[in-house]
């Protein structure tokens, strides 16, 4: 049996190389035992931070909703069609540069909601 200091030491390769090999015996019982401490522990953590995530990306979206309505003045379009349009493309993009914030939010969480599987995919 390997200590885990020589396991953690071995390359991509080495590993496989063990993976491969089939004189090694699993435990029968080894499937059933990761399934329920996944299903006990795992599927926790993960469902409470992309819930973080989630509402601190909708925050964020509308905070900047909010920021923007301060600053721009509301103007009447409906006299002219041409302006009208334009100030609708004006909000679509405002709308989107919003979104895209949100998403860069999520984006720098990817590594924490996927660090669970990482880890157990080790």
């Amino acid at each position: 049996m390997k200590r885990i200091e020589d396991i953690e030491k071995m390359d991509f390769g080495m590993l496989e190389a063990v993976s491969n090999d089939m004189s090694i015996e699993t435990p029968a019982d080894l499937r059933e035992s990761i399934e329920s401490a996944i299903a006990k522990e795992g599927a926790k953590p993960g469902r409470w931070i992309r819930s973080i995530a989630v509402a601190a990306s909708l925050a964020a979206v509308a905070a900047g909703g909010l920021a923007l309505r301060r600053n721009a003045p509301l103007k009447d379009t409906y006299d002219d069609p041409y302006l009208a349009y334009a100030e609708v493309q004006k909000a679509f993009e405002r709308i989107s540069d919003s979104m895209s914030e949100g998403v860069s939010s999520l984006e720098k969480t990817k590594h924490y909601i996927d660090l669970p599987a990482n880890i157990l995919r080790k």
